[in-house]
């Protein structure tokens, strides 16, 4: 395996490890970056010796994402575990030679027989299609040796044959892939969660890595910004909590119980349960600093002296907790901003008691379309049906339950002011030109509403 560090910090305690696929290196890659990540890039076949020393670098770090490309998500199938945040399979298939579920054999045969430099020079081509890196790519050519190359396609067609690790999180498949068949890879998947894209088998890494790698520190400091407003605005989201609430009293009365509540925000929901309670055997977190999730237990809570308070990345927070330690799991329109939600639901599994609750609200595919419409811009929201199909078999869905909401504003600039402070504009670091912004305003003026569609899910530890 050949191994290169991009970006290496002494301050950073998490990491993107790219496993990249056939007749790649390092060059290509050289300017992809995630502020606060390490960026490693991985290729080639594994020896003997790659899995511990994969797991080393993973342990280095308190959050690992895995992204995984063409060949290179069969080698990462065998490696990836619940050590990682987060893992993503694009373009790519745990069975890289298959006629149903890989290259076909046939292509596969010529390719090994016919390696030489033209014939990789005509790889590349075909896996850059109408890519809009090619430019950058051709100029920045790896340099790998064709005997190398044929080593590595004997030992991809040697892989031993295995079903797709349940540990994936996301799988993109591009629609106009000319190195694996689409359809191949669709068979592959089945049963996962699978986005299409209308991309050649090259992907943009730097979109995947800004996508789906949520910059909580971003999503902190903007919520933070727009505090003072959020009590005004955000009439959805306090409904939200009170329904949420409602709907977990009819399974379990938290009286005496341990109970974590999870994005406390302003304490919309903190509000609701305040009254039955044990405060002392409660714990309030938040990414916020402590000093502001104590504002918001003040508005719930004349005493706040026995409540534990938080301040920490709640899906890092839960995997540190020790087994069996919590009656109650609380959380009101936050699990969005999490990177893995199956990772943060077998979390959940592991430290509730058995009989314990986890009761959760979140927003759901289709929130913002107004804006998504227009902008291309949106968080990628899942649908009820895929968070209930991440649960693991000891959790046991009581209810669960979807609504719709929608809010008529008198004018595009409204809504876009609604938007910004409720906090929920953190999609990127990079925000619209102003020119943009004005056309985006332009547009929502014809039909200046705004819809949520929420969802709750009552489960219990078996």
């Amino acid at each position: 395996m050949h191994i290169k560090n991009l970006n290496i910090s002494a301050k950073s305690s998490s990491a993107i490890i790219i496993f990249l696929g056939w007749a790649m290196d390092d060059r290509p890659f050289a300017n992809l970056h995630k502020d606060g990540y390490d960026v490693i890039l991985i290729w080639g076949t594994q020896d003997e010796d790659f899995a511990a020393e994969y797991q080393g670098i993973v342990c280095q770090y308190s959050q690992v994402v895995v992204i995984a490309w063409s060949y290179g998500v069969a080698v990462a199938n065998s490696l990836i575990s619940e050590k990682e945040t987060l893992r993503i399979a694009v373009n790519g298939t745990p069975t890289p030679v298959s006629d149903t579920t890989g290259i076909p054999r046939l292509i596969f045969a010529l390719t090994l027989r016919n390696i030489s430099e033209s014939n990789i020079l005509n790889f590349y081509d075909k896996t850059l299609g109408q890519s809009p890196m090619r430019e950058a790519f051709m100029l920045n050519l790896p340099q790998r040796n064709p005997d190398e190359l044929k080593a590595d396609l004997v030992r991809y067609k040697n892989l031993p044959i295995s079903a797709p690790n349940k540990m994936w999180d996301k799988v993109y498949i591009a629609d106009n892939d000319a190195i694996i068949p689409p359809a191949n890879q669709a068979n592959a998947w089945i049963g996962f969660d699978i986005t299409h894209t209308d991309g050649s088998h090259f992907p943009d890494f730097q979109e995947i890595i800004d996508r789906d790698i949520i910059d909580k520190a971003l999503i902190a400091r903007r919520f933070a910004g727009s505090a003072s407003g959020y009590e005004t605005e955000a009439e959805v989201q306090l409904n939200i909590a009170k329904q949420l609430n409602d709907l977990w009293r009819n399974y379990q009365n938290p009286r005496f119980s341990d109970v974590l509540e999870i994005g406390v925000g302003t304490g919309f929901l903190t509000r609701q349960y305040s009254a039955d309670v044990d405060s002392s055997r409660l714990t309030l977190l938040d990414l916020a600093p402590v000093e502001h999730i104590q504002t918001a237990a003040r508005k719930a809570f004349s005493d706040i002296t026995d409540i534990k308070f938080v301040s920490a990345d709640a899906e890092q927070y839960l995997a540190d907790c020790q087994e069996s330690s919590l009656d109650t799991i609380l959380s009101s329109s936050t699990i969005q901003w999490f990177a893995s939600p199956r990772r943060f639901f077998a979390n959940v599994a592991k430290v509730l008691r058995p009989g314990g609750i986890a009761a959760i609200s979140t927003f759901e595919s289709g929130t913002y379309e107004e804006i998504s419409s227009l902008t291309g811009r949106s968080l990628d929201y899942h649908t009820l049906e895929q968070f209930v199909a991440m649960l693991p078999d000891s959790l046991q869905v009581l209810e669960s339950k979807r609504e719709t909401s929608k809010i008529t504003f008198d004018n595009g600039r409204n809504l876009l002011k609604h938007i910004k402070m409720t906090g929920v504009n953190a999609l990127s670091g990079t925000p619209l030109s102003y020119k943009k912004m004005i056309s985006l305003m332009r547009q929502l003026d014809e039909c200046p509403h705004l819809t949520y569609r929420h969802i709750y899910l009552i489960i219990k530890k078996l």
